[in-house]
């Protein structure tokens, strides 16, 4: 089961993004939780709970996997898809 922990839409001001630019404006930066990996990662909200079916993901959103055993992994969305994030610095 995955569950959503947090949901903001990005961009929050429409103003920023250029006049006849196809930047997507529908999209949430979403933090997601999981206490094992899926089978088939999410490409949105389908499958997430508290979070409506059809929500599409922004760049930048955040799948944690954390298992019983204290063991973590944390993926970045990028290109449409959750991608494993190896990075040793930390995010907010």
């Amino acid at each position: 089961m995955i569950y959503c922990l947090s949901c903001e839409k990005y961009p929050t001001d429409t103003k920023v993004i250029p006049y006849g630019s196809d930047f997507p404006i529908d999209t949430f930066k979403v933090r997601l939780l999981t206490n094992e990996k899926p089978q088939t990662m999410p490409v949105d909200g389908t499958d997430v709970e508290d979070l409506a079916d059809g929500t599409k993901f922004s760049v930048g959103s955040l799948l944690y996997v954390v298992d019983s055993n204290g063991e973590s992994e944390v993926y970045i969305y990028v290109d449409d898809e959750f991608k494993l994030w190896n990075s040793p610095v930390w995010i907010d």
